[in-house]
């Protein structure tokens, strides 16, 4: 099954307006209000807040923001567009996306995966608009709602901005973003709005250089990290490997590109921090559920149901980053075939250029807040618990392989059932 961000609702109308979308959980109210106090109501800017409300809850955040703020305050309706120098608000139980300019909205059912993540969904359908014009904001929470969402955002080129862990009420929303190590800034949520302005009128993240206008500094960079490591990083989308080189550079203090080049040439240590930043690899476990879903009922059942056929499916589940990928699959395996009453094995192969994620996936060793979105009676079945840890059950290892491969330049593997490639294709450029 194949995921890719493809630029389709990029056009003019759809780039005029900047977009700003904040995720809220528990103890949000505070840096909500702390936001907007400070935030500016003439730029232009439309503001999304998505928050975790209850079916039956009245919220009354309009009215508490309107002390704070001279912006226009709306709710997010079905088939309405989003306007500048404008709030808009979720309602409860219902989960909203943008297509290009225009919100669709659709109400959670009863058999709806719980818990909802409906910050992932805005999230995710941020990642088709124009990405320099357009930032996530990450508040207080519980949970690790938005983490997947902004990875697609990060994927497709978007920015990330993060509260501070430590003024948060409930850090968890705003840590599960900094673990992925995708965030841009970390601010208090006053400083918050001052540093979208510099994001929106700098676009310091992709400002070119003078070397990278006259021999494209990008290539000089990938040659020196090719050469260290043999990687080649020409296939990876121009925005995002951008993003990371100008995040390594600011960490080390450096204004210039020019002479973070230089540096890369002369320490191999700069070079090393900056590949292991490329390739930082993480997913989570469900991502996506209705992808998830179709998955189970279009693919796996259909093995499952094969009863004629000895030989064990294969699966290969290239870019597989800390595993949580390969384990969702090898869940929903396991259960096709326990469904079906079929003794038919399976093995799954799993794989990464990044040795670190090879490690850490290998060890099947998971937080609380990681396997949060794996069905509870899935996580009672594949999963032993372990003081704050939760480890896959050895009978479910046994059947994945993990194993450092480069997909873009090594041989694929023979004799597959089924390619993953989910986590892999969102990062590369598209090839004409």
């Amino acid at each position: 099954m194949r995921e890719t961000v493809e630029d389709t609702r990029n056009g003019p109308e759809n780039a005029r307006i900047p977009v700003v979308a904040i995720g809220a959980s528990a103890g949000g109210l505070t840096p909500l209000e702390q936001f907007f106090s400070h935030a500016p109501e003439k730029a232009g800017w439309c503001y999304i807040v998505i928050q975790h409300l209850s079916p039956d809850y009245r919220s009354v955040m309009d009215e508490l923001l309107g002390r704070k703020t001279g912006l226009k305050i709306k709710h997010i309706e079905n088939g309405i567009k989003i306007e500048p120098d404008t709030i808009f608000l979720n309602r409860p139980n219902t989960g909203s996306v943008l297509e290009g300019d225009v919100f669709r909205t659709f109400v959670y059912g009863k058999d709806d995966q719980v818990p909802h993540l409906p910050i992932d969904s805005l999230f995710a359908s941020l990642a088709t608009r124009a990405t320099e014009k357009t930032v996530a904001v990450v508040l207080s929470g519980s949970g690790s709602d938005g983490a997947s969402g902004a990875q697609l955002m990060h994927a497709a080129g978007g920015a990330l901005v993060v509260q501070n862990p430590a003024e948060a009420d409930f850090p968890s929303m705003p840590r599960a973003i900094l673990s992925l190590g995708i965030h841009d800034r970390v601010l208090d949520a006053a400083d918050i709005p001052g540093a979208i302005q510099d994001i929106f009128e700098t676009g310091i993240r992709y400002a070119p250089s003078p070397l990278a206008a006259e021999a494209d500094l990008n290539k000089e960079i990938f040659r020196v990290l090719e050469k260290q490591h043999n990687l080649d990083f020409t296939s990876y989308k121009e925005t995002n490997v951008q993003r990371r080189i100008t995040r390594r550079q600011h960490l080390r203090g450096i204004g210039d590109m020019n002479d973070y080049l230089t540096l890369l040439r002369e320490e191999p240590e700069a070079v090393n921090e900056l590949y292991q930043d490329l390739l930082i690899g993480v997913t989570q476990f469900y991502r996506d559920p209705e992808a998830i879903a179709d998955l189970r009922r279009n693919v796996l059942d259909k093995f499952a149901q094969d009863f004629d056929s000895e030989a064990p499916v294969r699966v290969w589940v290239a870019g597989c980053a800390s595993g949580e990928e390969a384990y969702t699959i090898g869940m929903e395996m396991a259960e096709a075939m326990r469904a079906a009453g079929n003794t038919r094995g399976f093995r799954i192969i799993a794989t990464d250029v990044h040795r670190q994620s090879i490690d850490r996936a290998s060890t099947g060793r998971y937080t609380e807040d990681q396997v949060e979105n794996v069905p509870e009676h899935l996580r009672t079945r594949y999963f032993d618990r372990r003081g704050k840890h939760f480890l896959i059950v050895p009978n479910l290892r046994q059947k994945i392989i993990f194993s450092v491969h480069d997909t873009l330049t090594d041989p694929p593997f023979l004799d597959l059932d089924l390619v993953s490639c989910r986590n892999l294709l969102i990062y590369l450029r598209e090839k004409a």
